[in-house]
Parts: C-alpha cells; sequence; structure tokens
C-alpha cells in the first residue's frame, strides 16, 4: 500500500457506482500460499467481491476472516497485513439499506 521510489504508476478515471466499493491490498496478500500451493490470489477478493456486502466494513471482515481461513503456510507472524476498503455511499435520501 506505499509507494516506491522510482516505481512507474499507471493513472486512470474510474466512475463508482453508488454502493460500490474500491479495495486495495498489499501485494502479499495475493502472493500468500497455503501448504497445498494454493495462493490466495485475486479469484479470492473478486469471490468476495461478487457477495451482496451491506458496507466497508463487513466487506474488510469478510476479507480477513476468508485470508484467515486460508492458512498462509508462508505468513510469518510479524508481517504486516494491510487493506482499505473505500465505499461510495447512497445519497442520504436514497439510503439504500446501507449501513455506514
Amino acid at each position: 500500500m506505499g509507494l516506491q521510489t522510482g516505481a512507474r504508476y499507471e493513472t486512470g478515471n474510474a466512475v463508482l457506482s453508488e454502493g460500490g466499493c474500491v479495495v486495495i491490498t498489499i501485494p502479499k496478500m495475493f502472493e500468500a500460499r497455503n501448504r497445498k500451493g494454493e495462493s490466495f490470489g485475486e479469484t479470492a477478493i473478486f469471490k468476495i467481491l461478487g457477495e451482496n456486502h451491506r458496507s466497508a466494513q463487513v466487506l474488510t471482515e469478510h476479507i480477513l476472516s476468508a485470508f484467515g481461513s486460508f492458512q498462509a503456510h508462508d505468513w510469518e507472524d510479524g508481517d504486516e497485513l494491510g487493506i482499505l476498503v473505500l465505499q461510495r455511499m447512497y445519497p442520504e435520501n436514497n439510503q439504500g439499506g446501507l449501513n455506514a
């Protein structure tokens, strides 16, 4: 989640629909492997994103829970785990059932 000196980064624009989320995490979370050699990877994150989450907090908790259940054997105590979930809220007059 940090920037590296001298690294090149692409920029772009996107429109986030109401209730939509952006998930930012450290690369090591995608690279973590379990004892079977499977990586947690983008597939796991996309599967979780495809489920109906009512808030950024619930989505964050679900991702962290799934990662904990994954039991990455190459993850060491003290390794950092960083995740940031941003959610575009519904306008006040149309809450859409979302809670902040």
